[in-house]
């Protein structure tokens, strides 16, 4: 119950420094007047059942971790994405990320590096 209580003060002091954005306002645009987004592929390492299907959470019996992908619904509701939208002017790549994941998935992270650029066609086909 400490952990939860402490999680939970956490989560509201770390929220409170995030802001959520509506509009274009800030929004960054490339040469050829295409949107720029920012996103991630949020991922953690968690704890999987061993062969027998029960719970190693023995560390002396060697934890056995899996990795995580977090996808959020499509807005469309036809699928799983990864988080993304607009990189606003007023912020680098990275805080782009973090906030676009807080936005979209409600989750908070961390972001260690751009993995580089990406050229996609919308719904509407630009």
């Amino acid at each position: 119950r400490r952990e939860v209580a402490r999680a939970r003060r956490v989560w509201r002091v770390a929220m409170g420094d995030m802001v959520a954005r509506e509009g274009r306002d800030l929004q960054r645009y490339d040469e050829r007047g295409r949107r720029l987004l920012a996103g991630s592929i949020p991922w953690r390492l968690a704890e999987t059942p061993d062969v027998q299907g029960e719970w190693n959470r023995d560390p002396s019996q060697g934890q056995t971790k899996g990795l995580e992908v977090l996808l959020v619904s499509s807005r469309r509701g036809d699928g799983l994405v990864l988080p993304k939208g607009g990189w606003e002017s007023d912020e680098d790549v990275l805080e782009a990320a973090k906030r676009e994941t807080w936005e979209e998935a409600g989750v908070l992270c961390e972001a260690f590096e751009s993995l580089g650029t990406f050229t996609y066609r919308n719904k509407l086909g630009k």
